[in-house]
């Protein structure tokens, strides 16, 4: 099975937790191991030691952008270099409560776009691009030509494609949209904001990118209005804040559903991500299923365990996994991204320090895991 398709089996997980690294990703990893790593793996009771790794960080130089479109329309004749002008920092501060990205663009991490469509009563700004290398984010300012809607409904929601110019124009089948809900602005009436976070995938590494917007709804409409507002750009480098990458390529974290191996971890301004993998040998659950639908469920189960009874823990404090939805596994065929026939998932935390932190673990019950 293609990439291609097991990004598509993890759409649905993607949408429940966002940003969800896709095997290409496992794939480039791997590919960029590079010259083989020296590792350690000391065994003292129940704690794994592996501190002694490569350690790969993102060097990537900021970039400001100055270009600014006059945009000229019939409803509201405002503006744009909403970053030029310090009013996208404001923006992701004052009307998201996003102090994150708000300190990110303050420090030079976005990338202008500025471009615009219109069709029937909508015309939808894209503005920019902020965030890190896994969450970029894009800003949307949307203008509804409609009085009785915008008077109602002070939020609106965007669903978009955010996919590689490949991507988008041979195998749009393969994929899904996205949402994202905007608010109305403080003194504009007929104007929302909204901060949608894109694919990055795709977004975050220099690729042609095309942004297409399909649906907007209203809150207090039932039905939503079908449209095709189309974007492209190529984000340049620098433009996203790095994320830190630490890959180790299989480190046993043994559990109670098992033993799970550790691929890779990623620090980021977002969260934390911790990819593992897992072999099946047909044997061992025989007997407890009986399709193959039976299995995945199964063993979907065993994942969820898993993941729940994780923890990060960093110089003695202990975080649980982020609540915005668990990881869909998904088995790697031909072995694109580690052996072939394993499983794939991985757990977000929240954002931590790993620079400044003297210690990392990985705790599942009374097994530890030392990452740092």
């Amino acid at each position: 099975m293609s990439v291609k398709m097991e990004y598509k089996k993890q759409v649905d997980a993607f949408c429940d937790a966002k940003h969800r690294i896709t095997a290409a990703e496992l794939l480039r990893l791997a590919e960029e191991k590079g010259a083989e790593d020296k590792t350690y793996i000391e065994e003292k009771g129940t704690v794994i030691d592996f501190t002694e790794k490569r350690n790969r960080r993102a060097a990537w130089k900021k970039v400001l952008s100055a270009a600014c479109i006059a945009i000229v329309f019939s409803l509201v004749a405002t503006t744009t270099a909403l970053a030029a002008t310090g009013k996208l920092g404001e923006l992701f501060r004052k009307i998201f409560k996003d102090e994150t990205t708000a300190d990110l663009v303050e420090e030079g991490y976005f990338y202008e776009i500025n471009q615009t469509a219109t069709e029937g009563i909508f015309r939808v700004d894209l503005m920019a691009v902020t965030g890190d290398i896994n969450t970029p984010k894009l800003v949307f300012e949307v203008y509804v030509d409609d009085e009785n809607l915008t008077s109602c409904n002070d939020r609106i929601c965007l669903s978009a494609y955010t996919l590689g110019e490949e991507q988008y124009e041979n195998e749009l089948d393969l994929y899904t949209t996205f949402d994202s809900w905007g608010v109305k602005d403080e003194t504009i009436d007929n104007l929302y904001h909204v901060s949608f976070d894109g694919a990055s995938a795709w977004i975050s590494h220099g690729e042609p990118v095309v942004v297409s917007v399909r649906e907007i709804r209203f809150e207090h409409v039932a039905q939503p209005y079908f449209v095709n507002l189309e974007y492209r750009f190529a984000l340049p480098q620098g433009g996203l804040h790095p994320i830190i990458q630490e890959y180790y390529g299989g480190v046993r974290l043994p559990s109670g559903e098992g033993d799970y191996y550790l691929n890779y971890a990623e620090f980021g301004e977002y969260d934390s991500r911790c990819s593992f993998m897992f072999p099946y040998d047909g044997i061992s659950l025989e007997g407890q299923y009986a399709t193959p639908l039976g299995l995945e469920a199964l063993l979907q189960m065993q994942w969820d365990s898993f993941e729940t009874g994780l923890t990060l823990v960093v110089d003695g404090v202990e975080y649980g996994m982020c609540s915005e939805g668990k990881c869909t596994i998904y088995r790697d065929e031909t072995g694109e991204a580690g052996p072939p026939g394993w499983y794939h998932g991985w757990v977000m935390f929240p954002a931590v320090n790993a620079t400044a932190a003297e210690e990392i673990y990985l705790k599942q019950g009374e097994n530890r895991l030392r990452i740092k």
